[in-house]
């Protein structure tokens, strides 16, 4: 990968969509022949690369097919960066990522690196305002709820948010207490036994964190389903930051750039929208079988969020954003029933075994996390443990009772 990477001159173009195995095949010479020198290169074979452009059936992913089927499915929602976890993320609560283009920390192995990296990000997203903190001028409560307990949820280390979070579990119990507040944002295990849909950093074939992920959907769809309370009055939407660099053939189309006096990384304008990512919404006045062929972002949700509630928009993105509750998407007739969903026994008996990651490397994302962490820690003077102690799910999970 050398410059100027995907950026042609000129005016925008029409992306052509063909590069997915040639991305895919240099992260794995990247990831696996990085040896000495005088090394035997691992073959990239067309068994390797045939990942990339391959999917899930139905069937293997039951809740969220079932749910986009039953409820409504997105086919033109489209992640607002063409790039990583981060930025996407930034996007869906402050319509910008402030330039930045990749994940500011966990790409090398250069802590020094990652950390100036993870300061550049905090200076150019922690400042800037979010809905959390619109939603907070207004008097709208918000929560954001996290599954490991005592730990920051991801939300917190990307926007410098440290108020309204919680653990994960206690938004059942808020539920049942009938004590949500208006807008909850739940986030998946990201760390040690990760059910975040990311793979594991070494292969675990009895254990799926993608049928992981649909049990945790089920579970939030059955709670809100299951309460006499939220049932009517909940709109649950079920989405993806990015894509996970796997194959799609719709070319991203234009975008507003955010911060129009912002030069981005790369030379990267923010001109343009990322791949298109799944996208379920749930609801009681949602018909069984509603497609929205319109074409939306994750800003889209900031747009419907400051007009419902009466904030003023973050950045030229979210101004000009089309809400999605300005489409076809609600009904003015309320559903009887909502429909009771199964995973299959059988895949979860093959594919949701008890394993021990406790030895396993920290992933992408978990390195990430750790080094956001520390960054925290050290700067709030919290601590000053050493980065390269942290190297094992194990490492983290000490390090993680330590902080706390």
């Amino acid at each position: 990968m050398k410059p100027p990477y995907n950026l042609p001159a000129g005016p925008l173009p029409v992306a052509t969509m063909n590069g997915f195995v040639n991305d895919y095949e240099s992260n794995l010479e990247a990831t696996f022949n990085k040896g000495p020198s005088n090394s035997i290169p691992v073959p990239i074979t067309f068994d390797k690369y045939q990942v990339i452009m391959q999917c899930y059936q139905p069937d293997q992913v039951n809740v969220l097919s079932t749910l986009a089927k039953e409820f409504a499915v997105f086919d033109h929602w489209h992640c607002s960066v063409p790039s990583q976890t981060w930025c996407n993320r930034a996007f869906w609560h402050a319509a910008t990522s402030g330039g930045i283009v990749i994940n500011p920390v966990g790409e090398t192995d250069n802590i020094d690196v990652d950390t100036v990296d993870m300061a550049t990000w905090v200076e150019a997203v922690w400042n800037r305002s979010t809905l959390f903190s619109r939603m907070e001028d207004a008097g709208v409560c918000y929560g954001i709820y996290s599954p490991v307990e005592n730990v920051l949820p991801l939300t917190s280390l990307f926007h410098g948010v440290f108020e309204h979070t919680h653990y994960f579990e206690t938004f059942f119990l808020h539920l049942d207490m009938h004590m949500l507040p208006k807008y909850v944002f739940l986030e998946p295990q990201f760390l040690f036994d990760n059910n975040d849909q990311h793979p594991y950093s070494i292969n675990h074939p009895e254990r799926s964190t993608v049928l992981l992920g649909e049990e945790l959907i089920l579970k939030v769809y059955n709670a809100i389903k299951n309460s006499d309370h939220y049932r009517d009055n909940t709109l649950l939407i079920i989405t993806h930051d990015e894509h996970g660099g796997c194959y799609d053939h719709v070319p991203p189309p234009p975008a507003v750039p955010p911060d129009p006096n912002v030069t981005g990384q790369f030379g990267f304008p923010f001109n343009r929208l990322g791949l298109r990512v799944p996208m379920v919404m749930v609801s009681s006045y949602i018909q069984p079988n509603t497609i929205i062929n319109d074409q939306y972002d994750h800003t889209s949700f900031i747009k419907t969020a400051c007009d419902k509630w009466g904030l003023q928009p973050l950045t030229d993105r979210d101004k000009n954003a089309v809400p999605f509750a300005t489409s076809k998407l609600f009904s003015s007739k309320k559903r009887s029933h909502w429909p009771e969903i199964k995973i299959d026994e059988n895949l979860v008996n093959k594919y949701c075994n008890e394993v021990n990651t406790d030895n396993d490397p920290l992933n992408g994302l978990q390195k990430s996390i750790s080094t956001a962490l520390l960054y925290v820690e050290k700067t709030r003077n919290l601590g000053d443990t050493p980065a390269d102690t942290i190297k094992t799910n194990a490492d983290l999970k000490k390090f993680i009772k330590t902080f706390n």
